[in-house]
C-alpha cells in the first residue's frame, strides 16, 4: 500500500476510531512511524547457557520480565543481528489469548525473540509513547475489529502496520509518556506495598494462632502446636449449627421476597450484598435462617471454609443450603477469632482432613464442621489477637483502594492523554 492510501486510510479511521482529536496534531500509522514489522525465530529454548535469551510470550508477565528466568537459544549471528533486542524494542503478542499485548525493552542482555512476537521499532515516534498508545482503547478497538470473530485468531505484521494513532508533536510526545511513566511506577509501588501487606498479615495469623501473644510455652495438640493455657474444642461445641436451605423462586402462598445470600456473596472476612437475589421464605423460615451481628457465614463448597462475620443490625437476610451459620453459645466465644482461624486453617489445609493432595474434594458437611478442632484461649486473648489482625487488615484494605484509585487515575490520564482530551505542556511534565 502506498504513501497516498496510507494517509486515506489514515483519515477515515480518525473519524471512525481515534475521534476527533486536537488540531494541531496528526495522525498516522505504525506502518510510517516504525520499521517494517519483524517476526521472531522459530528455535526450541534451552535452560543451558548455549546463546542469546530467549524471549518469548509466557516470559512477559504483569508487563515485565525476569531476564534470569528467560531461557536461551542456539542460533547464528546473522540471526541475533537481525532480531537482536535493543532498548526501544516494542514486542507485540501475536497469537492466542494475548494477542495484542506489548511490552516495551527498556533495557535487556543479549536476546532474540521468539516466533509467536512481533518486533516494532519506532522511527518517527516516541518509543514510549507508542508503548503508552498500545494501552489505550484507541489500539485495543483496532486490533479487536481486525481478529473479528475468531477469537483465537492472530494478528500479522502487516494489520499491525495499519493500525491508527494518534500523532502530537515531539514534545507533547515525549511530555505524555513521561506522566503516564511516573503514574505507571507509582501503580507498581502501590502494588508491591499491597502484596507486602498480604504477606505480612498471613505470616502474623500462622504465628498468632500457633504462639499466642503472651509468649507461652508450647504443647503438642490434634491441631498442631498452641499454647499451654489454649484448650482445644470442637466447633459443633461453641456454636450453634445452623444450614441454609434452597428455596425455590416460585411464588407460593403466604410468603414474600427475602434477601438470600449465596457462597457467591461470601469472601474471606467479608459479605458482598451487590448481588444479592431475593427469594420467597415463609414466616417460620424466615426466622430460622435469620442473621444476627456476630453470626459466622461458612461455605460448605468450592473454596471450602471460606467464612466472613455478619455485622449488619436490623437487616432482614436469609442464606441457601450451601452456607452454614455459626452463632456463638457464649460470651466467651468472640467469633472474629474464629473467623479469622478458619482462614489460617484453610490455608494450612487442616479443613481438607488430611485430604489436601485429593484431586476431588468432599464439601464442608454440618457434621465435619461440628467436629472440626478448634483452639480456645481465653476471651481476651482471642479479642486481642482479632483486633491485631483487624488493624493489619485494615491497612491492607486501605492500600487496596489506594491501588485501585491509582489504577483508575492512570487509565483515565492514559486515555484522555492518548486522546488529546487533556493536554500537558512539556515543561508542566518535568516538574511531575
Amino acid at each position: 500500500m502506498n504513501s497516498a492510501a496510507l494517509s486515506a486510510e489514515a483519515s477515515d479511521l480518525q473519524n471512525g476510531v481515534l475521534g476527533p482529536l486536537p488540531s494541531d496534531w496528526s495522525t498516522s500509522t505504525i506502518a510510517q512511524t516504525c520499521e517494517k514489522p519483524e517476526y521472531g525465530y522459530t528455535e526450541s529454548a534451552q535452560r543451558a547457557n548455549v546463546g542469546p535469551k530467549f524471549i518469548r510470550i509466557t516470559d512477559i508477565q504483569d508487563g515485565g520480565v525476569n531476564w534470569a528466568t528467560v531461557p536461551h537459544c542456539r542460533c547464528e549471528e546473522s540471526v541475533i543481528r537481525r532480531l537482536g533486542l535493543r532498548p526501544g524494542d516494542l514486542l507485540i503478542a501475536r497469537i492466542g489469548g494475548t494477542t495484542g499485548k506489548s511490552f516495551l525493552v527498556r533495557d535487556c542482555p543479549e536476546a532474540v525473540f521468539a516466533s509467536y512476537l512481533i518486533r516494532l521499532r519506532a522511527t518517527a515516534i516516541d518509543p514510549e509513547f507508542l508503548y503508552f498508545f498500545c494501552q489505550s482503547d484507541l489500539y485495543w478497538r483496532q486490533v479487536l475489529a481486525s481478529k473479528g470473530e475468531k477469537l483465537k485468531g492472530g494478528i500479522s505484521g502487516s494489520t499491525l502496520g495499519r493500525i491508527v494513532l494518534p500523532l502530537p508533536g515531539l514534545p507533547e510526545q515525549l511530555a505524555i509518556a513521561s506522566v503516564l511513566l511516573k503514574l505507571q511506577a507509582a501503580v507498581k509501588v502501590q502494588d508491591r506495598i499491597v502484596a507486602t501487606i498480604k504477606e505480612l498479615r498471613a505470616a502474623t495469623m500462622a504465628k498468632l494462632f500457633r504462639e499466642g501473644l503472651r509468649g507461652e510455652p508450647l504443647k503438642e495438640t490434634e491441631i498442631g502446636e498452641v499454647p499451654e493455657s489454649w484448650e482445644v474444642a470442637q466447633l459443633g461445641g461453641l456454636f450453634d449449627l445452623q444450614q441454609g436451605k434452597a428455596l425455590s423462586q416460585r411464588a407460593q402462598r403466604g410468603v414474600s421476597p427475602r434477601p438470600f445470600l449465596r457462597t457467591s456473596n461470601v469472601f474471606w472476612g467479608r459479605v458482598d450484598l451487590t448481588t444479592v437475589d431475593s427469594m420467597d421464605f415463609d414466616a417460620q423460615e424466615a426466622q430460622r435462617l435469620s442473621l444476627t451481628p456476630g453470626d459466622l457465614l461458612v461455605c460448605e463448597g468450592g473454596e471450602i471454609g471460606r467464612t466472613a462475620m455478619w455485622t449488619l443490625p436490623g437487616t432482614a437476610f436469609s442464606f441457601q443450603n450451601h452456607l452454614h451459620r455459626l452463632r456463638s453459645r457464649s460470651a466467651e466465644v468472640f467469633p472474629e477469632f474464629f473467623m479469622y482461624w478458619m482462614e489460617v486453617a484453610f490455608l494450612q489445609r487442616r479443613l481438607y482432613g488430611g485430604q489436601g493432595n485429593r484431586t476431588t474434594i468432599p464439601n464442608l458437611s454440618a457434621s465435619r464442621l461440628r467436629g472440626f478442632s478448634v483452639p480456645r484461649p481465653k476471651r481476651d486473648e482471642q479479642l486481642s489477637i482479632a483486633r491485631v489482625v483487624s488493624v493489619i487488615g485494615d491497612s491492607l484494605v486501605s492500600a487496596e483502594r489506594k491501588l485501585d484509585l491509582l489504577r483508575s487515575g492512570f487509565s483515565a490520564m492514559l486515555e484522555g492523554l492518548l486522546s488529546g482530551s487533556l493536554r500537558l505542556l512539556a515543561s508542566a511534565a518535568r516538574q511531575l
